[in-house]
């Protein structure tokens, strides 16, 4: 299953549901503004992508960035 996960490495709670997420089996798709080098690195590892927006707050631009990101082949279940 394919869960995208808004802003995984912030607050630190969200680092922890995004490395439970990824323990059970969910490939997990981060979206954040941080570039992802800059993600606390128990997040990074536990994510098998990451989409850089410019900013969480543009719901046009976020949506953008998950379209691409799906017409190059990628999936989301939840």
């Amino acid at each position: 299953m394919n869960v995208l996960m808004f802003s995984p490495g912030y607050p630190v709670e969200m680092m922890l549901f995004t490395e439970a997420l990824a323990r059970v089996g969910a490939r997990v798709i981060g979206i954040g503004d941080p570039p992802a080098g800059a993600l606390p690195q128990r997040a990074r590892r536990a994510l098998h992508d990451y989409i850089q927006v410019e900013s969480l707050w543009d719901e046009a631009a976020v949506i953008d960035a998950v379209r691409r990101w799906g017409a190059r082949g990628g999936q989301l279940d939840r």
